[in-house]
């Protein structure tokens, strides 16, 4: 399967990054989801009704529609609102990338987990910029508008194309094209990541760092991460550098890199970042 990608492009204010996101993703969103289905017998199912809310923005002249699950509405809003703080640390101006993927399960023999294949990713590139005063804010209140304007209808244009969506599930089988959790919608299955580039270019994904640090510390290692001249991290638990395979002071004078041990326990909540 073809995994198809798009990317939608916004220069915002700090204070218009959140708006124009929700703005995006839920835009997306009501595209992609249906009302519960309710299954009589297996192959029979009739499908509720999605309510709609519009909801107009504070910083921006802009009113956009967005499914009226407040469960859903929580989701989106907790994943925006951890990306609006994670860019915000990078100073006035910075580049973020929010990315909303649609997959589906392929069901794995026992030990393996299911496979997650994505069929749809949406990428929304973000350039906060830091403007002088009230004037150039409202102009950038109009334009942002807009600008939001044009691409609510690139992402209806996009979805109304007659392009692969998974086909309707067996009863057996809805979990793994539908997520099922939500009382009053059915989602397609999908997951939001986000990826922060600071003032010196430098990019992290904030997905990439959290899946190392969980899946060390179940094995019960400490996290040392290593980053060089060349902005790249390395990785290593104490393990290898207590046996002896590893000689960070060496690595240190070769490559001028500063070693920090990122481990749960050794720093608390103030690495919960990494």
């Amino acid at each position: 399967m073809n995994c198809r990608s798009e990317v939608l492009e916004v220069t915002v204010e700090a204070r218009q990054v959140e708006e124009a996101m929700l703005a995006l993703l839920h835009t997306i969103l009501l595209h992609r989801s249906s009302g519960k289905f309710h299954y009589k017998k297996e192959g029979t199912y009739s499908i509720g009704t999605v309510g709609t809310l519009d909801i107009d923005c504070d910083f921006i002249d802009f009113t956009f529609v967005r499914v009226s699950s407040e469960e859903l509405d929580r989701v989106i809003s907790k994943a925006v609102s951890e990306f609006k703080d994670a860019l915000s640390n990078t100073g006035s101006d910075g580049m973020g990338q929010i990315s909303l993927e649609f997959y589906q399960k392929k069901k794995s023999r026992w030990p393996f987990s299911d496979e997650c294949i994505p069929w749809e990713v949406w990428s929304i590139k973000v350039n906060v910029v830091n403007l002088a005063n009230e004037q150039e804010r409202q102009i950038c209140r109009e334009k942002v508008g807009e600008k939001l304007g044009e691409k609510v209808i690139n992402v209806v244009e996009v979805i109304n194309r007659h392009e692969y969506l998974p086909k309707m599930p067996t009863q057996s089988e809805v979990d793994n094209v539908f997520d099922t959790s939500l009382k009053d919608v059915q989602p397609y299955l999908y997951k939001i990541t986000y990826q922060i580039t600071d003032c010196l270019g430098t990019s992290v994904s904030t997905t990439v760092r959290r899946l190392l640090k969980d899946t060390l510390s179940l094995a019960g290692l400490w996290l040392l991460a290593c980053r060089s001249s060349s902005g790249l991290f390395v990785l290593f638990t104490d393990e290898l550098q207590g046996s002896g395979l590893l000689d960070s002071s060496a690595i240190t004078a070769a490559t001028g890199a500063v070693w920090l041990d990122v481990s749960t326990e050794a720093c608390g909540e103030g690495c919960s970042e990494f």
